[in-house]
């Protein structure tokens, strides 16, 4: 089973909150938060990481007992247990998958839509897909709903941006064209201006979308580790 944890980070905006949950971070997640600049990215990095506790623990595992590691190309994976998760944050939110497969999750807030990007990342099919969208919204909708779509692939893979040009994801009809060729399944999902995307290697179950209160979240784990 695949299932996807979608939290509103906001709460962390307040300084004594965001105080209390990082005193409850590992020293090693600490020393990364310090090393970021702006409040709203130490805000997505630690809502992130208790999000992702928040995930694994619900799904059964104890995750001070789970070894993370990271592969050459910066994929992080859990070493000794079959578990897969992915983590992805935008805007306000954080996103993390979780599954018993290779999984890759991402979160877009749907702002401008960039032209050039589409042109430097998407393939020929996938730009004319975004052209012939009728105005400039349906090309904002179509613009975010590939690159979710491609960026969820390419984070399951570990090739990341590098890979976007490998491969195409061009939504047909409204429906998205199959990448059974690649060996995975792809998801999508829209929560207010986000767009949601996951791709799962798991073919026997479709994948189950949990919200998670971050005051509940970091409340809970801050209390089962004092």
């Amino acid at each position: 089973m695949t299932h996807l944890f979608l939290s509103d980070i906001t709460p962390l905006c307040n300084d004594s909150f965001f105080e209390f949950a990082y005193k409850g971070l590992p020293e090693d997640k600490k020393g990364k938060v310090d090393k970021l600049i702006f409040r709203k990215d130490k805000n997505l990095s630690v809502g992130s990481q208790f999000v992702l506790v928040y995930a694994l623990e619900k799904q059964g595992y104890d995750f001070s007992r789970l070894i993370i590691k990271k592969k050459k190309n910066g994929k992080p994976y859990v070493e000794n247990e079959n578990v897969y998760f992915s983590l992805s944050h935008s805007g306000n939110m954080v996103l993390c998958g979780v599954s018993d497969f290779p999984i890759g999750v991402d979160i877009q807030e749907m702002t401008d839509y960039n032209p050039p990007v589409a042109k430097r990342f998407f393939k020929q099919n996938e730009q004319r897909a975004i052209s012939a969208a009728e105005n400039s919204e349906d090309k904002k909708n179509m613009f975010f709903r590939i690159w979710t779509l491609k960026e969820a692939y390419a984070k399951m893979t570990g090739e990341g941006l590098g890979g976007f040009r490998n491969f195409e994801v061009v939504p047909e009809k409204g429906l998205l064209k199959s990448l059974s060729e690649l060996g995975c399944r792809l998801f999508e999902f829209e929560s207010d201006e986000y767009k949601i995307a996951a791709s799962s290697k798991d073919w026997e179950s479709d994948v189950q979308i949990h919200r998670v209160d971050i005051i509940e979240c970091i409340s809970m784990i801050a209390k089962s580790n004092p």
